[in-house]
């Protein structure tokens, strides 16, 4: 089974190539800038990075859990920070807390989850001597182990660790009604999935649902684990090359009410990695389409009952086609129902982040644009993200100096500024109450006179334009109908003349460009065709 978190151990080999307690006030700026009230310019720094990093939280008040393996790879691990991106010292030590299930065992962290009442429970796999089982440990919101959880129920020791499981990888954890507790696991004999129930207190039902098999033959494996407001469970898989979506009932059995006798089946997402259930019982499917250069990071929306919403994106296909090879994509909501996209880079090695529309639609108001990217020392990946209160976007994973010496990486993104409260005599802004107050800027820069000064094979290209006003041009350059390099460009008002992309061969290209002012306001699109010929 392929790991829902990328581990720190599958990203050695290409790093090494390219490498040989107050909740904190929101800092409004432009949507999708670094927060500068985080961290150091809105990145938290912090120790070693876990060998497997699993999920990201974000509490009511604003502080961050991360969940994962610790460095040692021997234990569970989960790591609290305040709302201003520091370690949280009321939280286990230092704002750190381990868990060995087994003295001197192999515990490796599948999932987690926050419970309504804020305890955080982890669930994995134990093993020791040859034996394994499922283990779950529940914390205490202080990085204690729950006593209510584990053997004996109310006076337990925080864990629990079930044997008769051996083989069952989780993948999900969802919540219940009463408190109940169903972990989601992959047997892992080709597509079988099992879910095990439990009461509040962590004692196993007396009697388990049946594995439900989701693909007759063996290439199938469960990624990701959620649940509809009803308690019934939803599980994407990855099947033969593309993505199942599996609906079962709150007790475990196939709901053959949904999609076609369960099972909903999405070809355009050939890797799926997190499935996200909206308040409405919407969904949304996020993971990779291809693989290598060509991998770009997509979103689908279904219908409570599994049907594709055709309407959302393009013909249901939200895609946010970051540079380079893609993967380990995640997708968060906001409050008001846009969506908020990442993806491990694995050829760039740099945080990413997009925003799209509640229809699918690029957001141009988030960072100038909508999709970027952002260095996060030398070389880093985003492996959990997560969304505030306040709608600010959590990203989180191991970033480098110098590989292998790393830290854990915390980021968090700007939301979008308040609307300008009402006065009783119109809108308040800056120069206080009145009739009404200017409007803001709505005009859209003006990109002109686009073209190309240089194109000769082996040099880079070389554009020159005019801008009405300062603004940032996003490009691509694409070679016949290969896959396009995207390059962004903060310009000044007036003529600019800049080198962008890599080298070029020979081949007709495409030059593509756009510019969008700070209030999001975008220019007309140009299109530049050209040949880069040794003759020419």
């Amino acid at each position: 089974m392929l790991p829902r978190s990328p581990s720190r151990r599958a990203l050695a080999g290409a790093f090494a190539t390219v490498a040989l307690a107050a909740t904190a006030a929101p800092a409004f700026g432009a949507a999708g800038d670094l927060d500068p009230s985080f961290g150091t310019g809105g990145i938290s720094l912090d120790g070693q990075p876990p060998s497997q990093l699993e999920s990201v939280h974000a509490r009511p008040d604003g502080k961050v859990v991360l969940t994962g393996t610790d460095p040692t790879g021997d234990d569970f691990w989960a790591e609290q920070l305040t709302s201003v991106g520091t370690p949280d010292p009321t939280f286990g030590t230092a704002g750190v807390v381990t868990t060995d299930l087994l003295e001197q065992s192999d515990d490796g962290l599948n999932a987690s989850a926050l419970q309504p009442d804020g305890k955080l429970l982890l669930a994995g796999w134990s093993s020791k001597a040859n034996t394994g089982s499922m283990s779950l440990v529940r914390y205490l919101a202080d990085g204690k182990l729950d006593p209510s959880f584990g053997v004996g129920g109310a006076d337990g020791d925080g864990k629990v660790l079930l044997p008769n499981l051996q083989g069952i990888q989780p993948v999900g954890i969802v919540f219940q009604a009463q408190g109940r507790i169903a972990v989601v696991g992959d047997v892992g004999t080709g597509g079988v999935i099992a879910v095990y129930r439990l009461d509040a207190h962590g004692v196993p039902d007396p009697e388990q649902p049946d594995p439900v098999k989701l693909n007759p033959g063996s290439g199938a494996f469960p990624v990701d684990a959620s649940a509809t407001a009803d308690g019934r469970i939803l599980v994407v898989a990855q099947v033969e090359g593309a993505s199942v979506v599996a609906r079962l009932s709150a007790a475990g059995g196939l709901d053959t009410s949904f999609g076609e006798g369960g099972k909903v089946s999405l070809p355009e997402i050939s890797q799926p990695n997190d499935l996200e259930v909206l308040p409405d019982g919407r969904m949304l499917v996020a993971g990779v389409a291809g693989t290598g250069p060509q991998a770009r990071t997509v979103v689908m929306r279904l219908g409570a009952q599994g049907g594709v919403d055709r309407a959302f994106g393009d013909a249901g296909s939200a895609v946010a086609d970051f540079t380079g090879d893609e993967w380990a994509a995640r997708a968060v909501v906001q409050r008001d129902g846009k969506i908020l996209v990442t993806a491990a880079l694995a050829t760039e090695y740099e945080f990413a982040a997009a925003r799209f529309t509640d229809r699918g639609r690029l957001d141009a108001t988030y960072r100038a644009g909508g999709l970027f990217t952002f260095p996060v020392l030398s070389l880093s990946a985003v492996f959990g993200a997560a969304v505030t209160a306040h709608d600010e976007l959590i990203l989180a994973g191991p970033a480098y100096k110098t590989f292998p010496v790393g830290k854990l990486a915390t980021v968090r993104l700007q939301a979008d500024p308040p609307p300008v409260p009402a006065g009783p005599d119109g809108p308040v802004g800056p120069a206080g109450p009145g009739p009404s107050t200017p409007p803001g800027d709505a005009q859209a820069p003006e990109l002109t006179r686009v073209h190309v000064l240089r194109k000769a094979p082996g040099t880079r290209l070389r554009i020159a334009f005019t801008l009405s006003e300062p603004a940032r041009v996003r490009a691509t350059v694409r070679r016949g109908h290969g896959r396009p390099q995207r390059f962004r460009i903060d310009a000044r008002a007036g003529v600019n003349r800049v080198r962008v992309g890599r080298p070029l061969r020979a081949g007709r290209y495409t030059l593509a460009a756009r510019a969008i002012d700070t209030a999001g306001n975008a220019s007309a699109r140009h299109n530049v065709h050209f040949t880069a010929s040794p003759h020419r």
